[in-house]
């Protein structure tokens, strides 16, 4: 993206000189006069004065410094903290073991929720600076074209001259800072209202939780904290969970008030005892 970045700008501003010079012949010749009237080679003749090279080069490199962001913050250190803190919160959640006990889909949600938390970051970092290089385009292009509407003014009666008053490039800025003012805002309740203060209720939910329970066999004591053998950093997440393991298909003790065995335990412990009992005969059968 870059090198074509470079190419492009690089034949755009050496052949924007001659771009005018053939454009402006082009309005003055007997041929488009004619056809067109002596007015419009007058309003059209401040367009060959336009940098559409410096606007190009702020449009298509806000789009450019865009690109960058995205891949600096999704490489190198930056996307091993986003699996740091992603293993951090599944043990935090799960426990020391959850790589063994988490299933596919919960491990995916949970993964997309923390990449979603790092993007929304860089959306804005992206709509910052594409908010102010707009402005600047704006600005780079107004004066010609504020020109060429003068002269249609001076020949068009109906003309509404209200726009030659109008400070285009401040209100373009300020627009362009609306909208990020807008954005930040929307972040910010969401932060405080939305998907992250409910992943931060359940945390301290967790946290509660783990102050009277031992959950999936992790001692409390160690609950939260890193993993005494962290997941190696060149290991695909998508290797970094297992299916749950089998429970133990075995009745569970079950006593009444009187501290005798209850009728459905002893009913399971029957049929537990028959299927044993028919699995060994078939066994000596075969």
């Amino acid at each position: 993206h870059a090198v074509i970045f470079i190419i492009a700008m690089l034949f755009v501003f050496s052949g924007r000189a001659n771009v005018q010079t053939a454009f402006l012949q082009e309005i003055s010749s007997e041929a488009f006069i004619v056809e067109n009237g002596a007015i419009a080679t007058e309003v059209l003749t401040p367009l060959s004065a336009l940098r559409y090279d410096v606007a190009l080069l702020l449009m298509w490199g806000s789009g450019l410094i865009a690109h960058a962001l995205g891949v600096f913050y999704k490489s190198g250190n930056r996307y091993h903290k986003r699996r740091r803190v992603l293993q951090e919160t599944m043990t935090r959640r799960f426990g020391d073991e959850w790589a063994n006990t988490v299933d596919e889909r919960t491990y995916k949600r949970q993964r997309r929720m923390i990449h979603r938390q790092f993007d929304k970051r860089l959306s804005f970092i992206r709509h910052f600076i594409g908010a102010i290089l707009f402005a600047l385009a704006i600005r780079v292009v107004w004066q010609p074209i504020l020109e060429m509407l003068t002269v249609v003014s001076q020949n068009e009666p109906q003309f509404p001259l209200i726009i030659l008053e109008l400070p285009v490039p401040q209100l373009a800025l300020i627009i362009a800072l609306i909208s990020v003012l807008i954005h930040g805002i929307v972040l910010a309740i969401g932060s405080a209202l939305g998907e992250d203060a409910r992943e931060r209720a359940i945390d301290r939910e967790v946290a509660r939780e783990l102050e009277y329970s031992t959950i999936n066999g992790v001692d409390v004591s160690r609950r939260g904290q890193p993993t005494e053998t962290p997941v190696p950093e060149d290991v695909p997440e998508d290797s970094l969970f297992s299916k749950p393991k089998r429970e133990d298909s075995t009745p569970q003790v079950r006593l009444n008030s009187d501290g005798e065995f209850t009728e459905s335990f002893i009913s399971e412990m029957n049929t537990d005892t028959s299927t044993s009992s028919q699995d060994y005969h078939s066994t000596q059968e075969n």
